[in-house]
């Protein structure tokens, strides 16, 4: 299992390495996922359905993959086509950003242990400058 869990980060990492050096692969932002890996954690988000997987490998063979509830995305406040997906991690955790660049809606998600999301953090960056 740890050896899987590798070859599919390793994949990932060299998917994204490869997609940066070949200029025919500019168009993979129309695609319809987007992965976004940290550390043992893996974001995998579905842009068409508007839904946000998280994965956790574990540091051991014995232990299962940890797998998320579903997290939709609210398509009011973040249509597809002016959505942006940022990860940042701080200390052992990883915060997804969901970025409106239309209207700078800002909205930022957690996993928890119970395999659900916190989703509590909202702002509105337009409103912040005026």
């Amino acid at each position: 299992m740890r050896t899987a869990a590798a070859m599919l980060l390793g994949g990932i990492a060299a998917g994204m390495l490869l997609g940066a050096l070949a200029p025919e692969n500019e168009t993979r932002a129309d695609g319809r996922y987007e992965f976004l890996p940290a550390r043992q954690h893996l974001w995998v988000i579905d842009k068409h359905r508007g839904e946000v997987l998280f994965l956790k490998f574990p540091d051991t063979e014995t232990r299962p993959i940890q797998r998320s509830k579903t997290y939709a995305v609210d398509r009011t406040r973040f249509p597809r086509d002016s959505t942006s997906f940022i990860l940042s991690t701080r200390e052992l955790s990883s915060v997804l950003w969901i970025v409106n660049t239309a209207t700078g809606d800002i909205e930022v998600v957690r996993y928890t242990k119970d395999g659900s999301f916190d989703a509590q953090f909202r702002l509105s960056a337009a409103q912040q400058f005026q």
